[in-house]
């Protein structure tokens, strides 16, 4: 993967992450569209995304991610469905130790529930629902988290084709 893709990946999975609500979403986009001008790429909607103030609104994000998306041929990849991409960088956080396995299976047991057609998004809800039971029953909640850390490390290893083809 050459730099200008490696950038549009980060791109692409920062758009990914704001339009699935998650924490920090204007924080990531900024950050990485600064560091994409670090690199190699430039563009006016480049510059005004890597100036997002906190106050900014969720419809003038949006608008800066649309000028994003034409000014850097990034149409294809977010028009396709993003949730995947979301899924794999929230799986890594985890893996990274930056969230815990907590925050990953509260998410996904709130965006997917118990219907996701990916067999491990289903288990990672399952593992929420064990979660709860273990902790208000008093329990050790090591063997729910090694299993929720397992999840998250096949998800994030694998080809994003896979989890785009299930979920």
């Amino acid at each position: 993967m050459t730099q200008d893709e490696s950038i549009r990946a980060a791109l692409v999975e920062a758009i990914a992450w704001w339009r699935a609500g998650l924490p920090g979403g204007r924080e990531l986009l900024a950050q990485t569209a600064t560091d994409a001008l670090a690199g190699t790429m430039d563009g006016f909607a480049l510059v005004e995304l890597a100036c997002l103030r906190s106050s900014e609104t969720a419809i003038a994000v949006d608008g800066v991610i649309e000028r994003l998306v034409d000014e850097q041929y990034l149409r294809a990849k977010v028009d396709a469905d993003l949730t995947p991409i979301a899924v794999r960088r929230v799986c890594r956080l985890v893996v990274s130790g930056r969230i815990t396995e907590r925050e990953l299976v509260r998410w996904v047991h709130s965006a997917f529930g118990h219907t996701a057609a990916d067999p491990e998004l289903q288990r990672l809800a399952l593992l929420d629902d064990h979660y709860d039971e273990d902790e208000a029953m008093g329990q050790d909640l090591t063997q729910v988290r090694h299993e929720i850390r397992a999840v998250a490390q096949r998800i994030s290893t694998s080809p994003p084709e896979d989890l785009e083809a299930r979920a």
